[in-house]
């Protein structure tokens, strides 16, 4: 994954929510051994930083996540496999439209 080749934490949290609109957003919080709950659960408020960091280096950390995302070589997005090819989970044929 790129956020663990990029920022080499201990582990990664995932925060999958779902507001009132109809879709879902993950955050990907990379846990270091020195963070405030290290091996734990951590409050929201406690995954910032208390300065912000300078955008020249969101920028950058950025860019080298966009390099390691376009060399995956798993797919981040597209139709569900079904749709490519043909077939359904079990191996029927999906129907003709």
């Amino acid at each position: 994954m790129a956020v663990r080749a990029r920022f080499d934490p201990v582990k990664l949290n995932y925060l999958t929510l779902g507001n009132t609109v109809p879709h879902l957003h993950t955050h990907v919080v990379p846990r270091y051994r020195d963070d405030p709950a290290p091996g734990g659960p951590i409050e929201w408020a406690q995954i910032f930083s208390p300065a912000p960091v300078p955008e020249a280096e969101l920028q950058r950390q950025a860019a080298g996540l966009r390099v390691l995302l376009a060399s995956s070589a798993i797919p981040l997005a597209g139709p569900p496999p079904q749709a490519r090819t043909g077939r359904r989970a079990g191996g029927s044929a999906a129907p003709a439209a």
